[in-house]
């Protein structure tokens, strides 16, 4: 293929890339699009690499795994899995780009560190190279563009006036042109227009600098060097002397950690203090050591195989000296969740050990063979990614909630309730553990199943305005499959949550007739024209928030009012979504959703809420 055709080639991908960027993400989140997206990416990526002859294994995986990477957000609705799956894949897209250019084999560790930065800066700078050589304003293909440019040019002041003639003409096409040229019109052209401009210049400039200026990496073998014992020494002390830091301490674990809870407790500090603390500082010592054992062996240098072993035996010592720490850091935290329950920092910090110990493992096997640094690199990269594939399709938020309801079952069994479930907790988590949460309200009875019935009748409130404002791009089975089973049990749910509200209606009548000093009945302090929202919590005192916003119920993108004095609106009659901003979490676009219905002017409606709620529903 003829140079300016690859040329032509490389900016019809990155249009592409770039129409199909704006039609997949804009004005929408990650779902389906996201997977979509990422399989044309991988047909691209692979299509170019074969045409610039730059095709190699790592491109291949790497593309495949970018893929598989993007899977999770068709499943997963976890905010915080999210964030970390979206930023590791941004990363290791920048690496695949590399990889146009150098196998990831044959990286060695700055390369992870640099590649990326360069990646960023020269797709950012690239594009003005073509511009800048006169040679490249001979290529026909980018006469022609400029050619077709000016044409748009000379023709802008044609259309400005033809159109003008014919609004005049017609009263039906002046009315569409109208629209058209709308405020919102001119909104969406122009943030649509900057992300075309925007993606077309990073993608093509990351494909040019790795297509057109950049030689194909060729590994160079080093020169020989004459041996000797450079640090050798000093590190085989320094990793002698830590380990036997290491030695005394898992001595002490096994005789002491391990020896049971009473043993624990004779101590000087509670339970919970022994466990939760220690578990974050045995995590950060195992990094730290094996970040010394790595950087060790990369800086010491050896004058002859004996002293080679001797500094092997030591390392592999530490890594295994390693391995009890960790297994005492995950039994700490295990001891910690049988008294307080599971949460996600705690699901997510066991699933860290393991990783850690998989790492361990395969540093075991380096120190023990004769792998590449580049080679062992390259394997904690694609550990690293198929440990992330992993936990996205992991449903954390269903396990935490399963196995805080079982122990909380486990007390009712043994008739000593000292642990309650925290509702208002697992109604935090995302919608993938609302399967769980619907199980649990079919089988409870009494108080604790109104409180469930409560919240789940929040969360389909919330769902329900939350895809009225979506399409389908942000498509996720397990939201759909959530809101779909909370609608199956809906009537049932709206029975026992009208109990719940109930409830706290009445307990905030009484708070008013006993603590009348706390509220305000001043005549300035009713609305007069409009509807007052009151916002009490769930022991019946009232409850204030930074702001609301009133969306209609048949249309939740069209806002009708915002924020108001003393949460007093003029409201027409009608079903409204209420949502509004927390004085604690101001930074969140929206704490809570209320559906309200107003009848008349000077209603009041009261919004029931709950310390660590992030949705509610009304009272009416």
């Amino acid at each position: 293929m003829k140079l300016s055709t690859k040329k032509f080639f490389l900016l019809l991908a990155s249009a592409f890339i770039s129409l199909l960027c704006v039609t997949s993400f804009y004005k929408t989140g990650l779902g389906i699009n996201f997977a979509i997206f990422n399989l044309l990416l991988l047909i691209i990526l692979i299509s170019i690499a074969v045409i610039f002859k730059r095709l190699n294994t790592s491109l291949i995986i790497n593309s495949l795994l970018l893929f598989l990477l993007s899977i999770p957000f068709c499943l997963t609705t976890a905010a915080p899995v999210r964030v970390v799956l979206f930023l590791s894949w941004l990363y290791f897209l920048i690496l695949t780009f590399y990889t146009l250019v150098q196998n990831n084999s044959t990286f060695e560790f700055f390369r992870y560190i640099a590649a990326p930065l360069e990646q960023v800066v020269m797709a950012f700078v690239s594009p003005f190279f073509p511009l800048v050589k006169k040679k490249y304003a001979k290529i026909p293909f980018s006469s022609t563009i400029l050619r077709i440019v000016l044409g748009i040019v000379i023709a802008v002041p044609f259309l400005i006036v033809f159109v003008a003639l014919l609004v005049s003409a017609d009263l039906v096409f002046k009315e569409m042109v109208g629209d058209i040229f709308s405020t919102h019109f001119i909104l969406d052209s122009t943030q649509i227009t900057v992300w075309l401009v925007t993606c077309f210049w990073l993608t093509f400039g990351a494909f040019y600098y790795n297509t057109f200026k950049k030689e194909k990496f060729i590994p160079q073998e080093k020169a020989s060097k004459k041996p000797n014992s450079f640090l050798f020494i000093e590190s085989s002390t320094v990793l002698l002397l830590v380990e036997t830091l290491f030695l005394v301490f898992n001595i002490i674990q096994i005789t002491y950690l391990f020896g049971g809870e009473n043993l624990i407790k004779s101590g000087d500090f509670t339970y919970s203090e022994y466990a939760r603390k220690g578990f974050f500082e045995l995590v950060l010592a195992s990094v730290l050591a094996l970040t010394l054992i790595a950087g060790l062996s990369k800086v010491k240098k050896v004058a002859n195989k004996t002293q080679e072993l001797i500094f092997k035996a030591i390392a592999v010592f530490g890594i295994l000296e390693l391995i009890p720490m960790t297994i005492s850091a995950f039994y700490r935290l295990y001891m910690y969740e049988s008294a307080y329950g599971y949460t996600r920092l705690r699901a997510y910090s066991h699933l860290f050990i393991v990783f850690l110990m998989i790492v361990f493992i395969w540093f075991l096997i380096k120190l023990l063979t004769r792998i590449k640094e580049s080679i062992f690199l390259y394997g904690i990269e694609l550990i690293t990614i198929f440990a992330l594939i992993f936990t996205g399709f992991l449903n954390i938020d269903s396990f935490i909630s399963r196995l805080d309801i079982e122990k909380f079952e486990d007390y009712l069994s043994n008739e000593t309730r000292e642990k309650d479930v925290d509702l208002a907790y697992l109604h935090s988590l995302s919608d993938d553990a609302v399967p769980v949460l619907v199980e649990f309200f079919r089988d409870s009875k009494g108080e604790l199943k109104e409180e469930t019935a409560f919240y789940l009748k929040a969360r389909y409130a919330s769902m329900v305005f939350e895809d009225d404002r979506r399409d389908f791009r942000e498509f996720n089975f397990r939201r759909n499959y959530a809101k779909s089973l909370l609608k199956e049990n809906l009537e049932e749910i709206e029975e026992y949550s009208q109990r719940y509200e109930n409830s706290v209606v009445q307990k905030y009548e009484e708070n008013t007739q006993v603590e009348e000093d706390l509220y305000y009945y001043d005549e300035g302090d009713h609305c007069t024209s409009g509807v007052e929202f009151i916002y009490i919590d769930q022991e019946g005192y009232e409850n204030y928030f930074s702001s609301i916003e009133v969306f209609k119920y048949e249309n939740s993108r069209e806002t009708v009012e915002t924020d108001s004095s003393y949460n007093c609106l003029s409201l027409e009659k009608g079903k409204y979504f209420v949502a509004f901003k927390s004085y604690d979490l101001p930074w969140e676009d929206i704490e809570a959703v209320f559906v309200v219905d107003v009848e008349e002017y000077n209603d009041k409606i009261i919004l029931i809420s709950r310390e660590g709620i992030y949705r509610a529903e009304y009272v009416d």
